[in-house]
């Protein structure tokens, strides 16, 4: 379900510009519902809700992982160099040992010959990792009551989410991403995250132009975060 009040979305289903304009003084305080701009109530589907939470785990992670970057890179270089150092040392002298000096293939054989293992434990890792991952969501998913509703009211000055009797309000400026993938938007927050499935909007247009103005009042709010930030330093100046 998905309603709009004021000029959202107009009648001829379009959107009018942003202004650029100072929020209210306290940026936590909600809108009267009258100025609420958009509102969409959904079921929340147990599989869609543990995407969402691990999709926001992860580009959540992904800032602390780019600081590693260059380690991992050095020590897969490690890595290799250590694993073709052993492979000569077992060349040289445990194949000695066991064929003889006459008999010792070359590193690029033992190598060949090894390949085949290697894959093969590459390939159990990659499936056990695949199967955890499968079992976590499945297990998640489980613990999700179905038949939950999930209702959104978006302000310019916020978004508000409601679940059962839980009620979580985000002001834009503590909004770090505005992400609109795999059908779905998803508002990241510093310590929640909100989405609006496709499926809650009329058709795929409105879904398009709601993902729109939701970045677009993300972006304002931390606009007049800077200009607020800029006035203070003037004034102390």
């Amino acid at each position: 379900m998905i309603e709009g009040t004021g000029d959202w979305p107009a009648p001829d289903g379009s959107f009018e510009m942003l202004k650029i304009a100072v929020p209210p003084a306290s940026t936590t305080a909600r809108y009267q519902a009258v100025n609420r701009i958009l509102s969409v109530s959904f079921e929340r589907l147990p599989e869609e809700h543990v995407d969402v939470v691990l999709s926001a785990n992860s580009r959540f992670m992904s800032a602390i992982r780019s600081r590693y970057t260059w380690l991992v890179l050095i020590g897969a270089i490690v890595s290799g160099a250590m694993i073709g150092l052993l492979m000569e040392l077992y060349r040289r002298y445990v194949l000695t040992f066991l064929l003889g000096r006459d008999n010792i293939p070359t590193l690029s054989m033992v190598l060949f010959q090894m390949l085949p293992f290697v894959l093969l434990i590459g390939a159990l890792i990659l499936m056990r990792t695949r199967t955890l991952e499968r079992l976590r969501r499945q297990a998640f998913a489980a613990q999700l009551a179905k038949g939950q509703f999930i209702d959104s009211d978006i302000y310019e000055n916020g978004i508000e989410t409601t679940s059962g009797d839980v009620t979580v309000w985000m002001p834009w400026n503590t909004v770090r991403e505005v992400v609109v993938a795999k059908k779905r938007i998803e508002i990241l927050g510093d310590a929640f995250v909100a989405y609006l499935p496709e499926r809650a909007f009329p058709d795929k247009a409105i879904f398009h132009k709601a993902g729109i103005r939701i970045a677009e009042l993300k972006r304002q709010a931390r606009l007049a975060e800077l200009i607020d930030d800029l006035d203070d330093l003037a004034t102390a100046a």
